[in-house]
């Protein structure tokens, strides 16, 4: 029992020494920052995880965003083996300003006897917007019947395209020419010809935009290459004796049956919509003759001048939209400046945009339009043509996607109006 009693006293003597105290103390400290510190390194390590984990996703992200991105390019791109490249792109001038008078011709006589301004793709978007008119309607049958007709009697000129010019890239063309024609309220017969017989600096900004945008997008995806068209510089052809009559005729004809609608609603003045819905089938007619003459149903054609640095640059193009305005500006400042008509032939009064400013909006479309043309060699005019004279897979992709792109602009401009109205208060 004393041995018992002395080592308990003797340990009770020496936990109660400060010595020891101390090191307890310093011992318990340590261990606490040790913990700490393990602790502080197992966060930092999770987080490394976690961020190693969030990297890892963008990396993913991208990886499969650069994939789609591919994916499409490798699909608009062409594959063009050694020698395919087929199509010789001809430089024919004279045509191309005969076939533009008469596009001229049919823009003046509409606005003089209707009072509308003829723009195609105007007319296309109402039947995706809500805007189903009888004036639409006539319009885009007059397009549609001188197709046809035009087709039956010229069938070469049309063109099947090729295997390297991909349905992606029509439709991504038509998709892109359907928002920014919305976009912008025109394309190239409602700015590039109405819009400058104006002189609008809205329609002449527009015009430049796409023209820049568009032989920038065909350069840059080869769109040249894509449609097969050969390497060689276009050869100048003037039109045969047939040709050049047949030229002649197509301008004469279209002036005559200008005249004779004026002439009509002047001595039907009790059915004023009737010469109304006649000339909307006529000038749909004239303009769907007039593009066909030109060759610019041919998509080789547009692609053609819209690429400049290819060997096969092709100005025709541009003899077209002067041959139009060749007509179009005179007439319409005679009208519009000049009151050479207090009012249409059939109408109470001429329909004229109002809007003059130089906005984002008007530019985005010009950008987008030309990227479109670009891409496809076809604006809406044309396309429509196309439809009844060659409908291969790629024009009805292209007109489908368009039709598209002008019923999105209508869905998202009128998702901003509902934003933009203000909330109701009680």
């Amino acid at each position: 029992m004393q041995l018992a009693t002395k080592h308990t006293g003797s340990a009770h003597c020496k936990l109660g020494d400060p010595r020891r105290h101390k090191i307890l103390i310093r011992s318990a400290v340590r261990g606490v920052l040790y913990c700490s510190r393990l602790h502080s390194r197992v966060g930092s390590a999770s987080l490394l995880l976690r961020e190693h984990s969030r990297v890892g996703r963008t990396k993913t992200s991208v990886m499969v965003k650069a994939s789609i991105a591919a994916d499409l390019w490798a699909a608009i791109l062409p594959i063009v083996a050694t020698g395919e490249a087929s199509t010789l792109v001809q430089f024919t001038p004279v045509p191309a300003l005969l076939g533009g008078l008469v596009l001229g011709v049919a823009t003046v006589g509409k606005f003089a006897i209707t009072g509308r301004i003829l723009g195609i793709s105007g007319a296309l978007k109402g039947f995706v917007q809500g805007s189903v008119t009888s004036w639409r309607v006539l319009f885009t049958l007059g397009m549609l019947g001188g197709a046809y007709v035009a087709a039956g009697i010229t069938p070469g000129a049309f063109e099947v395209l090729p295997a390297t010019f991909t349905v992606t890239r029509a439709a991504l063309g038509g998709l892109l020419v359907g928002l920014g024609a919305a976009l912008g309220n025109g394309c190239t017969s409602g700015h590039g010809i109405s819009g400058n017989a104006r002189l609008s600096l809205r329609s002449f900004v527009y015009t430049l935009v796409f023209m820049a945008s568009g032989m920038a997008v065909a350069t840059a995806t080869q769109s040249a290459a894509a449609a097969g068209i050969a390497a060689h510089v276009p050869p100048l052809v003037m039109p045969s004796g047939d040709v050049l009559n047949s030229g002649a005729l197509l301008v004469a004809s279209a002036l005559l049956v200008m005249l004779g609608l004026a002439s009509s609603a002047q001595q039907f003045r009790n059915e004023p919509k009737a010469v109304c819905l006649a000339t909307e089938l006529a000038s749909g007619a004239l303009f769907a003759f007039g593009l066909v003459y030109t060759g610019m149903v041919r998509p080789t054609k547009v692609i053609a001048f819209l690429s400049p640095l290819h060997p096969a640059w092709d100005l025709s193009l541009a003899f077209v939209m002067g041959g139009a305005l060749l007509v179009a500006t005179p007439g319409m400042q005679a009208i519009l400046k000049h009151k050479a008509l207090a009012k249409p032939y059939c109408a109470a009064s001429f329909t004229v945009p109002t809007v003059n400013r130089i906005d984002p909006k008007l530019v985005l479309g010009g950008v987008l339009f030309g990227a479109g043309w670009g891409l496809s060699g076809l604006c809406p005019g044309p396309a429509v043509v196309a439809v009844v004279g060659a409908p291969g897979p790629q024009v009805l992709a292209y007109v489908a996607a368009m039709m598209a792109g002008f019923w999105l602009e209508g869905l998202w401009e009128r998702s901003v109006t509902r934003q933009a109205k203000p909330m109701p208060t009680s």
